[in-house]
């Protein structure tokens, strides 16, 4: 079962790595972040989003902190999903902050319902899983804080595979300085346990609903 998911993600990332070009697209129509905030707005604005991403006050705090006290002293302006899909529970919430190999500041939440449908958003790099796929298509969506985003959406010829939903390329914003992925079912090294895919229509809502904790 471990060799045929590492066979599935390669060819999923080679798929992925010929859809467009590789990571380091930028997102031409991501809107500029706003310095002039009062930090009693901008508190309310974190609360408001990271509660619309239902995370707990603690969660939103240890964001914040990554987002403004990290090891490459620039902000990681972390995107959370305001749309969450009825039954889905925060089940993994991940900060880390790694100066071993340049990866700086980096976040993982996966989101999971009683069905074990699970999605994931990261602020970071991650490996998708999957097999060979039969039906390959993208969806354009807009989000208040990434702009237009492509996700891919795939299908597999066995019926007990799940299908994979995911950002084409890995799209990133502000030049490279800052990486988001988005995937479900999630990367085994996120989930840590195997989960099916949600609806490419719930994918599109959660994209479309994406905004940064701190504007």
């Amino acid at each position: 079962m471990k060799f045929n998911i590492l066979i599935s993600g390669i060819i999923i990332s080679i798929i992925l790595d010929f859809s467009g070009s590789s990571w380091g697209v930028p997102v031409q129509s991501a809107p500029k972040r706003q310095t002039s905030k009062s930090a009693s707005t901008q508190t309310r604005i974190q609360r408001t989003v990271g509660v619309a991403a239902k995370l707990t006050t603690a969660q939103i705090e240890q964001l914040v902190s990554l987002d403004q006290n990290n090891s490459k002293g620039v902000s990681a302006r972390i995107v959370l999903p305001t749309y969450i899909p009825t039954g889905f529970h925060v089940d993994i919430f991940r900060v880390s902050d790694d100066t071993r190999y340049g990866i700086g500041a980096r976040y993982d939440i996966l989101y999971r319902n009683s069905s074990n449908s699970c999605f994931s958003i990261s602020g970071g790099f991650a490996l998708p899983t999957g097999g060979s796929p039969a039906d390959y298509k993208t969806v354009e969506v807009s989000s208040p804080a990434l702009g237009k985003i492509i996700l891919v959406y795939l299908e597999f010829e066995r019926t007990n595979q799940t299908s994979f939903i995911a950002f084409q390329n890995n799209q990133v914003v502000k030049y490279r300085l800052h990486g988001y992925s988005f995937y479900s079912p999630a990367p085994y090294d996120i989930a840590r346990q195997n989960c099916s895919s949600i609806s490419l229509q719930e994918a599109i809502k959660i994209v479309g609903s994406f905004q940064y904790l701190n504007p």
